[in-house]
């Protein structure tokens, strides 16, 4: 895939880990082994497969095991006991938690399940916690990070690069919004 040809020329600049987020059927087509170690190869760290969930993640998460790589499960406000303990007991490198139910880029809504459910992971697994979806102002990342060790933006990242797409000030557009997210959770 094209995006692994992009991770290695990016590996070659930074060692920040890389994480791609996507969808089990494209890596199922492909053949879970080979894209596991394809993307191993390419200096990828881990992998957010969406609509993977943890009861049925056991064989990829064997290949990724054995190519080091971190396969990081999500829960949601949602999650039932019995998944939020798996995901625990399973856990690598980080839990993603779903900020709220909905989806990304919609109107938010506060869930006031969120703090509980991030307490009750914590109170699982020494595992760090990245909360995620729908963060998009550096005031949201700020109340995010006081409930967890990672902040995770997407698609407000993706909007800014839709929106200056072809433009000299894309890199700079982008950037000075990436800097003041990092501002606003070291404050």
């Amino acid at each position: 895939p094209r995006i692994l040809a992009l991770v290695r020329e990016l590996r070659q600049e930074t060692e920040i880990p890389i994480i791609l987020m996507g969808y089990y059927n494209p890596i199922f087509k492909f053949g879970e082994r080979e894209f596991i170690e394809k993307t191993s190869q390419a200096g990828v760290d881990g992998l957010i497969i969406v609509d993977l969930p943890p009861e049925e993640a056991h064989s990829l998460l064997k290949e990724a095991k054995e190519n080091n790589l971190v396969l990081i499960p999500l829960l949601t406000p949602v999650s039932s006991e019995d998944r939020i303990k798996l995901v625990c007991q399973k856990s690598q490198g980080l839990i993603y938690c779903v900020a709220y139910t909905g989806i990304t880029g919609d109107e938010k809504r506060e869930d006031k399940n969120l703090k509980n459910l991030v307490t009750k992971v914590h109170s699982l697994t020494s595992t760090p916690v990245g909360i995620g979806f729908g963060i998009s102002s550096p005031s949201e990342a700020k109340k995010t990070a006081s409930l967890a060790e990672a902040v995770i933006v997407g698609s407000a990242i993706v909007k800014k690069i839709e929106r200056h797409q072809g433009s000299k000030v894309l890199v700079k557009e982008v950037g000075d919004f990436a800097e003041s997210l990092i501002r606003a959770v070291k404050e």
